[in-house]
């Protein structure tokens, strides 16, 4: 089954952007024990908390997009 479905750009944009979180979200933990490996506090905490913000913006933005698709102007 294939979608012909077309959306804005910005909500293109919109989940373009929420990927690319998601994706940071997929290493960040990583890049935070390479960082307590190493021994630099100040790098894991500058990582903890850009994990910190970066849940809250994925979280918003897939709370606009799916907002944006029940309202039917996706």
């Amino acid at each position: 089954m294939t979608c012909n479905c077309v959306v804005s750009d910005c909500s293109y944009n919109l989940m373009k952007q929420l990927v690319k979180l998601n994706q940071l979200l997929g290493n960040i933990d990583g890049y935070i024990e390479d960082a307590k490996k190493d021994g630099h506090e100040e790098c894991q905490k500058v990582l903890e908390q850009l994990k910190t913000d970066t849940k809250k913006n994925a979280e918003n933005l897939k709370t606009l997009l799916e907002d944006k698709a029940k309202s039917g102007s996706l």
